[in-house]
């Protein structure tokens, strides 16, 4: 009987062997997602806040003079000047720990319905609201070869003076 118990013994080590070699691949898969993941994340956070700080600018913009953000319809930027910003035509190239960003934005017209509820402007009924637009803020860089962007969208309203 002792013959019959060593084989047992040698097979039960056999299976622990390879059970303990499973869990650690699959430990290391995960830690290794994991880390790509996080290193993912810092451009993204970069690019989050890179939409945001052009998203307050613009809005700072608007109350000061509302035609400058109102008629950039097309991929625009702001850049600071003595009298406030400029909306200038085009995208503004910002370098952040060695990662190239691309920042613009534009606006579009809003229009309403006969409730003032913001709709479609191909709606039938829709009619125009020169006071408030849609503006569209998009940042953009590269990230492993591929092309990676972050949109934000916000409504701004004319403020009478």
């Amino acid at each position: 009987m002792a013959r019959l118990n060593n084989g047992q013994s040698l097979m039960e080590l056999i299976i622990a062997v390879g059970l303990g070699v499973s869990i650690i691949l699959g430990g290391i898969g995960a830690v290794s997602l994991y880390l790509r993941v996080s290193s993912q994340d810092i451009p993204y956070q970069k690019a989050n806040f890179l939409v945001r700080e052009i998203i307050d600018e613009i809005s700072v913009t608007a109350g000061g003079n509302w035609e400058k953000i109102a008629n950039a319809t097309s991929s625009s930027y702001l850049s600071a000047s003595s009298s406030g910003f400029i909306v200038q035509t085009g995208q503004e190239n910002k370098t952040l720990d060695n990662t190239n960003y691309s920042r613009y934005f534009y606006a579009s017209s809003v229009c309403r319905d006969a409730s003032d509820n913001i709709i479609d402007c191909s709606a039938p009924g829709s009619i125009n609201d020169p006071s408030t637009k849609k503006i569209t803020t998009i940042v953009e860089w590269v990230y492993r070869g591929s092309s990676t962007n972050v949109s934000l969208e916000k409504y701004i309203t004319k403020t009478s003076k």
